[in-house]
This record gives C-alpha cells, structure tokens and sequence, in this order.
C-alpha cells in the first residue's frame, strides 16, 4: 500500500491555529466582520502566516454533529489555505445551517471567503497613476 502521509505544506500545523482565548478576542474586537449563508467570519490582518479559529456552539447541535462540522471545515482550510492571503488570523463561526449544509457547501463557503480576501488585499491601482 502507497504511504498516504502528507507533505508539510498540506498539513493542518500547530503554528496554523488560533488557540488562545485572547488571539479569539483580537480577531473579534479588532477584525473585520463578513456574513455567508453558513459560516460568520472574522479577520484580523497581522504580520506572519495564515491562521485559522474555530467556533461551534451547541445551538449549532450535539456534540457529534459540532465535531463533524469542526473536520469538515479543516479539512477545507487544509485544501484551500494556500488561497488565502499570508499574514491574517480567520475565525470562522458556524451558522445553524452548516449541520445540514455538508462538506461540499462548507468548502465552497471557504473558496468564496479566499476571493473576496484576495480581492480585498490586492493592491489597487490608483487613478492618477
């Protein structure tokens, strides 16, 4: 059988994850606020890597159904961080919807949220210039 370990790059690292409550709070009072049908997104520019956070609360479900959520959505932050622009923390809060949205609607979520990102950090070209 085929060794099925994943490169560096693909992995879901310890420095790649908002673990402290404080690092939850400055993304929350210092970040931007965006709405998707599943998901509630915070971020937060800072100088360094990409982060993610994670937020599932029991209005969401129980707890199988709030853990399953939590891996879909890793699991696309895993596909898809490269997308997103280098030097910012994401909260991602799920909605109630994202119990019966699916890993496929979660991960599109995801794919929108990196574009309108890009988007917002590319630089502009100025009028007179």
């Amino acid at each position: 059988m085929a060794d099925q370990r994943l490169s560096p790059d693909q992995r879901f690292s310890r420095g790649e994850r908002l673990r402290r409550r404080g690092e939850f709070l400055a993304a929350q009072q210092g970040g931007e606020r965006a709405q998707l049908q599943h998901l509630v997104v915070l971020t937060t520019v800072r100088p360094g890597s990409r982060r993610l956070g994670l937020t599932v609360s029991k209005k969401v479900g129980k707890a199988i159904c709030r853990n399953r959520i939590k891996r879909w959505l890793r699991e696309a932050w895993r596909r898809r961080k490269h997308t997103f622009p280098l030097g910012i923390d994401v909260v991602l809060i799920a909605r109630s919807s994202a119990a019966t949205a699916g890993f496929a609607a979660l991960d599109a979520q995801l794919e929108l949220l990196a574009e309108r990102l890009r988007r917002r950090s590319a630089p502009r070209r100025g009028a007179g210039a």
